[in-house]
């Protein structure tokens, strides 16, 4: 039998029909020590009595008796005495598919707190309904069992008030056994998601449910809930705070990454999988920190000597923080994982961190050096820019630079993803040994001007030189094998691909060259400059976002042959269609 996972989170839910089943009334689970052994024994048996006495008739009541029979009273009274597997089979004979009846005593301040709750057997699913009270001392304790009691006995028999569904909070039934939340199109400040939706449990939240909702400032997670999706409470810019229950076992990346407001991760510490100190999330054993809370008002963070890897955004957009100190556990830092944290000046690479993925410490516009510890196997660094160890791979130039001009070292063949992302450059040198530029590696370098693509160049990602505001030019070397300009645009060596055009370039109208019959993914994206452009029947593919925040491109004629990807025009152009 497995530990009980209770919650110090509870509602107070009616319509359950319990009365035909038999209840077992448990020990209760002191998670601070708060009485003595024979203090609990007392409490225990003082509950199971008056529950006996006041039920009359209306519960089937497991005897005390017999549930003791499976108690070592030498032993605290922990839930966790009940799991060793030989006491299973007995404890299935005596409460024969009843529920069971336990709680939690803990301390809160200076207070005593209690929580009761109601759980199915064999399953251990805490049901809907519950009550908590906190206490000044353990005498006012002993004296609530007659009100904790009845409270529970008005829930059994449908004295609360009913689980409502919160308007906007769309959800799936899966199986026809539990309920995912799949969306939420409301606005309340505070949304409580219900524990059961037509008589099945809500198990999960499902991915991006309530991301980028500005209105919501409190969450209630039911402890029925065992999964939270990737991205589901990202960029609520009002969320303040989250307690994550026991049951959760499973938090998808970036699940509360980007809230501004959010001070305080709790998780409850019976919680198998997951914890929390002074806020910050991480996994049970501290070798994950998950998240840091990015709206708290602190300066400096330590991470614990035992955590191993920092997840993905963990720290991305904590604008408090000037300084963190990554310990020499460490081995994995997340993708994103420290991306437009502003005010933080400088960070130091331990020796011990073998990998670092794309944009961990990106969009920096406070970072001025990345520095690398020299025993460091995997990576270096040179003037304060991160290389990979031979410098063959240049991962991150730290974009808070007062520097106008860059050259990359000849030995460098490949420029990193986002590499240079939000720098504010004006010119950087491209060597001659460089093969290939990752997907926005000079992405809104909104002060670089002109740039030079080297013959040696065979790869250009996508994005690469978007919302470069005064880029006006680019020159591709003339052997170039993959890769031309014309008239300052990059196209593919056989101008069928347009692949860029420079959105700083002061000319109203474009025309596209007859050859060409694909633009690429965000070639003119933000070109404000552009009124006109003129797209030739040759051309049968436009990719997604191609012309988007192309503020003045009032009207474009297009065949109706050509493929248009979404998004590719901003909704204000107007379309024509020649044929």
């Amino acid at each position: 039998m497995k530990k009980f996972l209770l919650t110090s989170v509870f509602v107070f839910i009616g319509s359950l029909a319990f009365a035909q089943e038999r209840i077992a009334v448990f020990p209760f689970e002191d998670m601070e020590n708060v009485l003595t052994r024979n203090e609990s024994v007392m409490f225990y048996r003082e509950f199971s009595n008056e529950f006996t006495n006041r039920s009359a008739g209306k519960f089937s009541v497991v005897p005390r008796q017999e549930v003791e029979r499976l108690i070592n009273t030498e032993a605290a009274f922990q839930l966790s005495d009940f799991s060793a597997r030989a006491k299973t089979a007995e404890m299935q004979r005596v409460l024969n598919g009843t529920q069971i009846l336990s709680g939690l005593i803990g301390k809160l301040n200076n207070n005593i707190r209690i929580t009761v709750s109601l759980y199915t057997y064999p399953e251990l699913v805490q049901l809907p309904g519950g009550v908590t009270l906190s206490v000044a001392n353990k005498n006012e304790l002993f004296s609530k069992i007659p009100e904790l009691v009845q409270s529970m006995q008005n829930i059994i028999t449908g004295g609360g008030r009913e689980q409502s569904i919160p308007e906007g909070l769309m959800y799936e039934i899966v199986d026809n056994k539990t309920v995912t939340i799949t969306d939420y199109i409301g606005n309340a400040a505070t949304v409580n998601i219900p524990s059961q939706i037509d008589g099945l449990l809500v198990t999960s939240i499902g991915d991006f449910v309530f991301t980028n909702n500005g209105s919501l400032t409190s969450i209630n997670i039911p402890a029925s809930v065992t999964f939270i999706g990737i991205g589901a409470f990202s960029n609520c810019s009002s969320l303040t705070s989250v307690t994550i229950p026991a049951s959760v076992t499973f938090i998808g990346d970036s699940a509360f990454s980007l809230c501004r407001s959010l001070t305080s991760i709790t998780v409850d510490n019976r919680n198998p999988v997951y914890t929390s100190i002074d806020g910050v999330l991480f996994d049970k054993n501290i070798r994950t920190l998950i998240q840091y809370p990015i709206g708290r008002n602190q300066r400096t963070y330590i991470i614990p000597s035992s955590v191993t890897s920092i997840g993905k955004d963990a720290f991305a957009l904590c604008d408090n923080l000037t300084s963190v100190t990554i310990p020499s556990s460490v081995t994995f830092i997340g993708e994103g994982a420290f991306a437009s944290c502003d005010n933080l000046t400088s960070v130091t690479i331990p020796s011990s961190v073998t990998f670092i993925g794309e944009g961990a410490f990106g969009s920096f516009n406070g970072l001025t050096s990345l520095a690398v510890d020299n025993r460091n196997p995997a990576y270096a660094s040179i003037d304060g820019v991160l290389f990979d160890k031979n410098i063959r791979t240049l991962i991150q130039y730290p974009i808070g630079r007062n520097q106008g001009t860059y050259v990359i070292p000849s030995s460098v063949t490949s420029i990193g993803k986002y590499a240079f992302n939000g720098s504010r450059l004006t010119s950087v040198t491209i060597p001659s040994s460089v093969i290939s530029i990752g997907k926005g590696a000079f992405n809104a370098c909104s002060s670089l001007t002109s740039v030079t693509i080297p013959a040696s160049v065979t790869s250009i990602g996508e994005n690469t030189f978007s919302q470069c505001y005064s880029l006006t030019s680019f020159t591709v070397d003339n052997r170039n094998p993959v890769f031309t300009s014309v008239d300052g645009v990059i196209y593919d060596k056989n101008i069928r691909t347009l692949i860029q055009y420079p959105v700083g370039k002061n000319q109203g109208t474009y025309v596209i060259p007859f050859s060409v019959t694909s633009i690429k993914n965000s070639a003119f994206f933000a070109c404000f400059n552009l009124t006109s452009v003129t797209i030739p029947p040759s051309v049968t593919s436009i990719g997604s976002y191609t012309f988007i925040n192309c503020q003045n491109l009032t009207s474009v004629s297009l065949s109706r042959r050509t493929q248009v990807e979404e998004y590719a025009f901003p909704e204000t152009t107007r379309i024509t269609y020649r044929d």
